[in-house]
């Protein structure tokens, strides 16, 4: 990526849930939830491998994805698991758009990952902002303090 980042395979993913996560929690009585996933694009690829192993699944509480492709895809290896899914980010990317029309394209997305992925989170990168490039929701605008 041209941002800092960590990029794991679903074999890493898998690896350091079973071998180094799950081990470390167990010893140092750890009860937190673990989040894995949040792949750019809205999927549930990068997990499969660690929810199909039965040791690494078990620590395993939420799969989480960005829809950055503005998809709507099932999830069948998450639900089958019984695991939350959570939509943990999303923006436009582009120039501003305070029109009804973009706010309906957001609201479709969300209505469609909540009722067809069945998430139970669903996150736009940032609510509000001073930015005018599309990574808020609500655009802030600080000059004429609306």
């Amino acid at each position: 990526t041209a941002y800092s980042s960590c990029i794991w395979t679903g074999a890493q993913f898998n690896k350091f849930i079973k071998d180094f996560l799950t081990p470390t929690f167990l010893k140092d009585n750890i009860k937190t939830k673990v989040i894995l996933g949040e792949d750019n694009n809205f999927t549930e690829a990068p997990v499969v491998e660690t929810l199909n192993d039965s040791a690494a699944s078990k620590r395993v509480d939420i799969v989480a994805a960005h829809a950055y492709d503005n998809n709507v895809m099932p999830f069948p290896v998450s639900k089958s698991k019984g695991k939350s899914i959570w939509q943990t980010e999303v923006s436009n990317m582009k120039d501003n758009d305070p029109s009804i029309t973009d706010g309906l394209k957001w609201a479709k997305l969300m209505n469609d990952q909540i009722t067809q992925t069945n998430v139970s989170a669903w996150l736009y990168w940032w609510g509000a902002c001073y930015k005018t490039d599309g990574e808020s929701l609500i655009n802030l605008d600080v000059d004429k303090q609306t």
